[in-house]
């Protein structure tokens, strides 16, 4: 029998499309049975991992919280397991993010967990018998641990002596019992105020990437901000300096200046150290010390060896960048004082001594009290010492003319040497002279010699006196001398006394000389002390013509006469 008749039947009973349509009809029914009973594929077991914050927590629950904990998820397929942990202390407790396997429900569309798939942003509960928190999925991906990096860094932070005296190298940062980072290194210095001191910490910190960026406590780790380090028993806000690098620690060299008081310069000493926290930061290798225009206070040069930091783009010493101008303490148990920087990169003040030639005009009793070996003392230190001296007469009998030859203690970091106050020593500097009896402010008028230009030598003058009052004449005797200190200058060897002739003028203008029936012209024969050069002869410090006037001051008389000639 034919399975389809010529009529089109099924084994000659059944029409061939009436037996299609009945087979579609049944298999749409299967299909709506399968829907409504929701039989179908097996659901797979599949695993993710998040990143989950927990937020602040006590830091006895951080403390518990450790790699390989496990949270099941209760009459669910799925579970929660710890695969890595990072903690940093906060202000209220210890802020907790882990690693988390997430055990889960997986189909062709979706993985799911207790109904919902893993979204950022999602609070999901971890709970098992020794504690509950409840944690947002910062990640989702397929690493098993967190993006932890180390970064070095160096801060900054003002705090009391006491906390800085207790960071130290080595000390571990901890949170919730785990090491978060070290202390690799600290300097100390004092932070110009009561009890306070500026500390720099370089520190290895374990931070955790997130957004592409390193993050410590949740700050990013970057130049400025402020990263929070429990150190030493106390927080330690430190800005950040430099990210990458540590302190460069180095040793820099310096001439500093400053204003002290007497019993600061009288205590300061070549080896003297400055110590801040146990840590040296500075030694004076080099010092002079000079007056000033105040009895109790003194100018200091010293040069210095400074312990510097070197990670910037200039040296730090404290919180100032030290180089040319900068403001710098040094001191120790007895004294402190600040200073400005007048050199940077040597600590040789390069102290010599310059002999130099001064001129003043002084009381008559200072001039009787200046003596060669005279010597200017200054915080114990010898700073000029008299090697010459001549004294002239004026026209007053109670000043002075005095030249001094004077060896100077001078720096010589400078253009110029210097001697006191930041003074130059070059013609017409006025430099200081002082001992206990006296002291004068002389001129220089010559560097490198102590003696006045040109040769000692005698020389015979003749000088005339005019028109002068008898008693004035006969003042002038042969033998009177200016003697100074023991030195005569002058030596009146003949006086020759006559009328003075005055000229005069008659009513119709003829002109007659006659005698002065008082008055006298006296001619005085005088041996001097001078210098010879080739530019001429000098007495008292100027060049003698014919026609200049000198003035003698004869002890007990003094003289105003004119140069008529110049011998030999």
């Amino acid at each position: 029998m034919d399975v389809i008749d010529e009529d089109g039947r099924l084994f000659g009973a059944v029409n061939v499309v009436d037996a299609l349509v009945v087979l579609v009809v049944f298999a749409i029914a299967l299909a709506g049975i399968a829907l409504v009973t929701g039989e179908g594929p097996a659901p797979e077991t599949g695993e993710r991992y998040v990143t989950l914050d927990f937020g602040t927590q006590p830091s006895g629950v951080a403390e518990e919280l450790d790699v390989g904990d496990t949270s099941p998820l209760a009459g669910e397929l799925g579970n929660l397991t710890i695969t890595d942990t990072y903690m940093m202390t906060s202000d209220s407790g210890v802020r907790v993010f882990a690693r988390v396997a997430v055990t889960g429900r997986t189909t062709e569309r979706q993985f799911t967990f207790d109904g919902e798939p893993l979204r950022i942003g999602r609070r999901i509960q971890f709970q098992n018998d020794t504690y509950v928190v409840n944690g947002t999925i910062q990640n989702v991906g397929n690493a098993t641990g967190l993006p932890v990096r180390e970064r070095t860094v160096v801060l900054r932070d003002t705090v009391p002596a006491g906390v800085a005296q207790g960071i130290e190298r080595g000390e571990e940062i901890t949170a919730g019992g785990r090491t978060t980072g070290t202390v690799n290194d600290v300097a100390v210095y004092d932070a110009r105020g009561p009890d306070r001191r500026t500390v720099y910490v370089e520190a290895t910190l374990q931070t955790l990437m997130r957004d592409g960026a390193a993050r410590f406590g949740g700050t990013p780790v970057e130049a400025g901000r402020t990263i929070r380090l429990p150190v030493a028993g106390s927080q330690y806000n430190g800005t950040v300096e430099r990210v990458g690098g540590g302190l460069d620690r180095r040793t820099d060299e310096a001439i500093v200046t400053g204003v002290v008081d007497a019993d600061t310069a009288a205590q300061l000493t070549v080896g003297d150290t400055y110590s801040v926290a146990g840590q040296e930061v500075a030694t004076i290798r080099n010092l002079t010390v000079y007056d000033t225009g105040t009895p109790d206070r003194k100018r200091v040069y010293a040069g210095l060896s400074v312990r510097t930091l070197g990670f910037g783009e200039e040296p730090r010493f404290g919180s100032v960048a030290f180089g040319q101008g900068a403001t710098v303490r040094f001191g120790n148990q007895s004294y402190e004082f600040d200073a400005s920087v007048v050199r940077y990169g040597t600590a040789d003040l390069r102290t010599g001594t310059e002999e130099v030639l001064v001129t003043d005009v002084v009381d008559v009793d200072i001039a009787d009290r200046l003596a060669e070996g005279d010597t200017y003392t200054v915080a114990g230190q010898p700073v000029a010492t008299v090697e010459s001296l001549v004294v002239y007469g004026t026209d007053d009998p109670d000043r002075k003319r005095i030249y001094v030859g004077l060896s100077l203690r001078t720096v010589g970091f400078g253009e110029f040497p210097k001697f006191g106050v930041n003074q130059s020593v070059r013609e017409g500097a006025t430099i200081p002279f002082r001992t206990r009896s006296y002291e004068l402010a002389g001129e220089i008028v010559r560097v490198g010699t102590l003696e006045q230009p040109g040769d000692p030598a005698e020389r015979t003058l003749t000088l005339r006196m005019e028109n002068v009052p008898p008693e004035r004449a006969d003042s002038v005797e042969q033998g009177l001398t200016e003697t100074n200190g023991g030195q005569t200058v002058a030596e009146v060897l003949d006086v020759q006394v006559e009328p003075a002739v005055v000229t005069l003028t008659s009513e119709d203008g003829e002109i007659f000389e006659r005698e002065h029936p008082v008055n006298k012209d006296v001619t005085l024969t005088v041996e001097l002390q001078v210098r010879e050069q080739a530019s001429g002869i000098r007495f008292k410090g100027r060049i003698l013509q014919e026609g200049n006037e000198i003035v003698f001051d004869l002890g007990t008389t003094t003289v105003r006469a004119t140069v008529v000639e110049l011998e030999a």
